[in-house]
């Protein structure tokens, strides 16, 4: 990476070619930096492998309700709200990271709803939705056909 180039899993440092382990920014910098990466950023999606696009699809689409926005027939990207987005794509078995220490999370106003639905259509819950007071969430979880935590929550303090 050249001096100028920016990690925006690591900011406010920066990673020069001479250098293995990243540099922090002064401060005047980085507040151009952050400033010019919120305005052009405006979307976010993120993909995760699969083993059977069709039961993902089923689980995603049918059981929690997302629509797909784009089937490119070896991966599928489903909208949750204005520009959030996700995605999967199938794999080969030998090529899925272990899925178990994952979580999706997705956030409703009504916790106990979307619980009472998922039992309703056989999907295993790890307990019934239950609020936690340090963090200040009513959830529960799930698991997707490919073994992805999927959490239902609700914050009982706005985030914004």
């Amino acid at each position: 990476m050249s001096r100028d180039t920016y990690s925006i899993y690591q900011y406010p440092t920066i990673f020069q070619a001479n250098h293995p382990t990243p540099t922090t920014l002064d401060p005047a910098r980085f507040s151009m930096v952050k400033s010019t990466m919120s305005n052009n950023l405006h979307s976010f999606i993120s993909f995760y492998p699969c083993h059977d696009l069709a039961a993902t699809r089923d689980f995603y689409e049918r059981d929690l309700g997302l629509n797909v926005i784009r089937d490119q027939q070896t991966c599928l990207i489903f909208k949750i709200t204005h520009g959030a987005y996700l995605g999967f794509c199938q794999h080969e078995t030998s090529n899925i990271p272990d899925t178990s220490k994952l979580i999706l999370t997705f956030l409703t106003d009504d916790v106990d709803s979307m619980y009472h639905k998922l039992r309703q259509l056989n999907i295993e819950t790890e307990g019934k939705p239950k609020t936690h007071p340090h963090y200040q969430i009513h959830h529960f979880f799930a698991r997707d056909p490919d073994g992805y935590r999927v959490e239902i929550q609700r914050f009982l303090t706005p985030l914004e």
